[in-house]
């Protein structure tokens, strides 16, 4: 969640990091672009280069040093940032980590235990976030600054 906060990131894009795609000690992380945007289809630019900012760096480096699985796999692949115990986490996994995280956060504010987070402006309606939503919510801030 920290990662696509800070980056706006799609989710195939976090799912594809790998550890030398970032520097903990300056926060640079390396995120490719998809062939699916209008930019990858050239091949022209295939990463772009973003700073975390120190907490999206925190978090990451906790996760490394003491959540991180390796899983072992005996090739010359590039070894994944985000793993499970089988390997390189997929996209389903982080989903259904940020919302079981928005859930977390938001624990008690609904009478639904199903709901992440309640919208106070609209009688406790349940509102459902996605990773989606936090790219969204990047942009809105791009657009704002």
């Amino acid at each position: 969640t920290e990662t696509i906060a800070a980056t706006g990131c799609r989710l195939s894009s976090l799912r594809e990091l790998n550890v030398e795609d970032l520097d903990l000690d300056t926060g640079e992380i390396e995120l490719s672009i998809p062939k699916m945007h209008a930019v990858g289809q050239t091949d022209l630019v295939a990463t772009r280069t973003k700073m975390l900012p120190g907490e999206s760096v925190r978090a990451v480096r906790t996760y490394v040093e003491h959540e991180r699985r390796i899983p072992g796999s005996g090739t010359d692949e590039p070894e994944p940032l985000f793993t499970t115990a089988y390997g390189r986490v997929s996209t389903g996994t982080i989903s259904r980590s940020i919302q079981e995280m928005m859930r977390a956060a938001y624990a008690g504010t609904s009478d639904d235990p199903t709901c992440a987070v309640t919208q106070a402006d609209r009688d406790g309606e349940c509102m459902q976030l996605s990773p989606s939503d936090i790219r969204r919510y990047y942009v809105n801030q791009l657009i704002e600054e």
